[in-house]
């Protein structure tokens, strides 16, 4: 028996960022937009033995089941995998229980952007090969502090595709305008999230009518409808919505903080972690000032955060672009 074949099987997910959208990545490929599944990334279910790659399937933007392989990147290796831009993350699964999970799983009706893309299609698949795992009496595989950590958040490759420069010059040139008039950021920026959750809410309603799913067709349209109503009050009142959405984003960034302080805590090497443990600290800082000002002073930190976000986001996309132009170059 060779080594490969002596190797356990296992299953993990890898993400990867959209061609060609790279740029938005720094802005939204944190904790918080994994929960919500809005980052710009792809995400893939991997089987992996050894260092070999010896399966992979995910959802895309067609509405069906692909293999990396069906759009010219074979993955056979970890090293190909690395090369075609993707990171592993989360803990590993039983390879039976991910099977198990893949034959249950509807894929939906149709692909769409808010309500059943990549990133939600892997949630349902995660949640799914868990309970089969559970059912089955699976021990979790890996080491413990690998389950706990999911590491990848902050380790991701650079893409294979280069960043946009522009885009990136054209984000730190916002960001210094928002820090330079920080209440008219907050004031757009609101307008901003009461567009994207008008979309999203829409998306569901279309999506949830469509499917004639009866049984989860209340709770999907209840949802949807909070989320059409909270943008329609922001488009109508920011003032009033300022109120609240202060204390929203004040607990939004407290939670995200504290999730990055205790990883960083208790991750090690700690100087790996500490670019990691001091951003937690400043989306604490950031919390709570949101959520101990009045609502004008509020709006001024909002926009301030936004600005500096931005910033950040384009400094990031350039260094995607170099890092990203560099590789080609070497590749050649």
């Amino acid at each position: 028996m060779n080594e490969a074949a002596s190797e356990e099987l296992y299953c993990q997910f890898g993400k990867r960022f959209l061609d060609g959208f790279s740029w938005l990545a720094p802005l939204t490929n944190n904790r918080l937009g994994d929960a919500l599944n809005i980052e710009f990334v792809h995400e893939q279910l991997f089987f992996i033995q050894g260092d070999r790659v010896v399966d992979n399937v995910g959802y895309g933007e067609k509405g069906t089941r692909f293999n990396e392989a069906q759009f010219g990147k074979p993955i056979h290796s970890l090293e190909d995998l690395g090369q075609n831009g993707y990171w592993l993350v989360g803990r590993r699964f039983h390879p039976d229980a991910a099977r198990e999970a893949l034959a249950e799983q509807e894929d939906g009706y149709y692909y769409c952007f808010f309500s059943n893309q990549c990133q939600d299609w892997a949630d349902r698949l995660k949640r799914r090969i868990e309970r089969v795992e559970k059912t089955r009496g699976f021990e979790p595989l890996g080491s413990e502090r690998e389950a706990r950590n999911g590491q990848g958040f902050w380790r991701e490759r650079a893409p294979t595709v280069p960043a946009s420069l522009f885009l990136g010059i054209v984000a730190i040139l916002l960001g210094i305008g928002a820090c330079l008039a920080p209440m008219i950021a907050a004031q757009k920026s609101l307008i901003v999230l009461a567009l994207f959750f008008i979309a999203s809410g829409a998306a569901d309603v279309v999506y949830a009518l469509h499917g004639h799913v009866w049984s989860q067709i209340l709770q999907t349209i209840f949802f949807a409808m909070l989320n059409l109503l909270g943008g329609i009050a922001l488009l109508l009142d920011t003032s009033v919505a300022a109120t609240w959405a202060g204390s929203l984003f004040g607990y939004a960034l407290a939670i995200n903080g504290v999730s990055r302080v205790v990883v960083a805590l208790r991750s090690r090497p700690l100087k790996n972690w500490l670019v990691s443990l001091l951003a937690g600290f400043g989306l604490l800082i950031g919390a709570v000032l949101l959520l101990t000002r009045t609502v004008g002073e509020r709006d001024m930190i909002f926009g301030l955060l936004v600005g500096v976000n931005l910033i950040l986001g384009g400094a990031s996309t350039i260094w995607l672009h170099w890092t990203a132009s560099r590789q080609t170059a070497d590749d050649t």
